[in-house]
């Protein structure tokens, strides 16, 4: 088997989901450019393929992936300008790949300047949920819906802020609740609004002091997990878009979050004095802490996926330099 990373290059995973015999994964990967990162591993976690999609002229990234029936549904951005700052001239992206990772077909779109998307959805169509920003400055939260083609039928924008951050989307009965976070005069308000078949607000609430990196859904309720002040936070709502409760806990940022049945795992980094380790925590469904584990190499965990035996961990650092590894732990995170 070959290596999953590469000690020269630079590489973020930012997905993962399971197959009947092992794992996709998509990210980022920077040789000259940004492109979009496809691996394929078998269950031991040892790769059985390796795909990039780009041009070399422009920059490519990989944020979200989703199994359909012949493959794999992955979201982003295109043919923008990589920067510290975000970049430039990005389009939201959508890419079909086979079951072998052959591609079949890409989307671009331009919604209002430089956008990406975020998260996905497949269902009836497919929905495309990110984050734009106008020609004046403004940034809002996007909803894209497409054919089983990547061809658009409607489109949908909604706020308009000095900042957002697209955290996630669920189905919902009639529709889909849509979460993120909003700068409001300096300050960041958690955002959540529930949108119908066609994209139209049936109610939209917005809490101040949080920040929303990612959402799943649970039995009796859905939970976001981000940062409120310099704590990791947790929150559970109902599809009202009422907090149920909420909590926060260690300085840090909860980066992830992945629940099946009474599991709820939240994952990020931790500080500790001034350096921040990735962090593992099993969390009730009254959001009170039955364990944590903080692993001792720098840096982040970026997802989190529940196996039968443990949970897999995607570890992003930046000592000695930027790279990624995937860790495997038992159902106590050890």
């Amino acid at each position: 088997m070959q290596s999953v990373f590469r000690e020269d290059e630079e590489i973020v995973i930012t997905s993962v989901v399971d197959t009947l015999d092992g794992f996709v994964m998509v990210g980022s990967v920077k040789n000259d450019n940004y492109r979009v990162l496809v691996l394929k591993t078998n269950k031991s976690g040892e790769l059985e393929w390796r795909k990039t999609y780009g041009h070399s002229s422009v920059d490519y990234e990989g944020q979200n992936i989703v199994a359909i029936d012949d493959g794999f549904l992955i979201c982003g951005c295109s043919e923008g300008h990589a920067s510290e700052c975000g970049g430039r001239d990005w389009k939201a992206y959508l890419l079909q790949v086979n079951s072998s990772g052959e591609k079949q077909w890409q989307r671009s779109f331009r919604i209002k300047g430089n956008e990406c998307a975020f998260s996905l959805v497949v269902k009836e169509n497919i929905l495309l949920f990110g984050e734009t920003r106008d020609p004046s400055g403004n940034s809002h939260l996007f909803l894209l819906n497409l054919d089983n083609h990547g061809e658009e039928i409607w489109r949908r924008t909604y706020c308009c802020e000095e900042d957002v951050m697209a955290g996630g989307i669920v189905p919902d009965d009639q529709g889909h609740i849509l979460a993120g976070s909003l700068m409001r005069n300096g300050r960041w308000y958690l955002y959540l609004s529930k949108v119908d078949r066609d994209g139209r607000k049936i109610w939209e609430k917005s809490y101040k002091d949080a920040l929303v990196y990612d959402m799943c859904s649970g039995e009796d309720g859905i939970f976001l997990t981000g940062m409120r002040g310099e704590h990791i936070y947790l929150v559970k709502i109902n599809k009202k878009g009422e907090i149920v409760w909420d909590r926060t806990y260690d300085n840090g940022c909860g980066v992830t979050i992945d629940c099946k049945k009474d599991r709820i795992m939240i994952a990020g980094e931790i500080e500790v004095g001034e350096s921040c380790f990735p962090v593992l925590y099993k969390i009730s469904e009254d959001g009170i802490v039955e364990w944590k584990r903080v692993y001792d190499k720098e840096g982040v965990i970026e997802k989190v996926k529940q196996l039968d035996d443990g949970y897999m961990l995607i570890r992003h650092g930046l000592t000695p330099k930027e790279h990624t590894e995937i860790i495997q732990v038992g159902k106590d995170g050890s």
